[in-house]
């Protein structure tokens, strides 16, 4: 039931989908280094900057694009063996001028999509919450008001994982957390209503039969 349900959500939102300038697209492929290269790197040249990523029940990967937002000129898929390894890679790359747009954490392993574009991160957190809205919202909020930002979304069984990012220009205003049931058509609608009010997806999270979309306020 569970991978049908998945199955579902792509048959209808693989798509690409327009609301002004801005267009989404959420592709699924094979957890293949040189097969996900191929793809991120078509889609970037297309005009989308990935903003999510995602490991499936089946272990597949699903990459959130959104064309019309950021400027970019080169990004990484980096895969770190523990938390140690994720907190001197973070330093790494920013220091290098990139910062990250989507994590999955998976087998006890980070995966890291990074993104290069002339914006700088100041600093970041990553902060583990619950996967209700409510809750994410109510530990989130003292990272709000200190200027932080989520970037990626990921999680484990019970706690979801938040990456937040302080940067020089901030991207958005406000942040929400919406969870769909794997429904290809509702998922469609309600991001083509949050496009249009100005709510950009921006991070992604299966778990279990739902889709987790993170959305940031222009």
């Amino acid at each position: 039931m569970r991978k049908a349900a998945l199955l579902l959500i792509f048959v209808f939102i693989s798509s690409v989908l327009i609301a002004g300038e801005i267009r989404y697209e959420i592709g699924n492929y094979r957890a293949d280094k040189d097969v996900l290269n191929e793809k991120i790197t078509a889609k970037a040249e297309d005009g989308f900057t990935p903003l999510g990523l995602t490991h499936d029940a089946d272990g597949r990967v699903s990459v959130l694009y959104v064309s019309g937002i950021i400027e970019f000129d080169s990004w990484q898929l980096v895969e770190y063996q523990n938390m140690f390894a994720f907190q001197d890679g973070m330093t790494e790359r920013l220091e290098a001028g990139m910062y990250p747009v989507g994590l999955s954490l998976i087998d006890g392993k980070y995966h890291v999509l990074f993104i290069r574009s002339k914006n700088t991160v100041t600093s970041w957190q990553l902060v583990r919450t619950g996967f209700s809205e409510r809750d994410a919202l109510k530990d989130l909020k003292p990272y709000f008001a200190a200027g932080f930002l989520p970037a990626a979304i990921s999680g484990s069984e019970d706690k979801m994982a938040v990456l937040l990012l302080e940067m020089e220009e901030q991207l958005g205003k406000s942040w929400n957390l919406i969870r769909y049931p794997a429904e290809g058509d509702f998922i469609s609608q309600q991001i083509a209503k949050n496009l249009q009010a100005g709510r950009i997806p921006w991070g992604i999270h299966f778990k279990e039969n739902k889709l987790f979309i993170s959305y940031i306020q222009l």
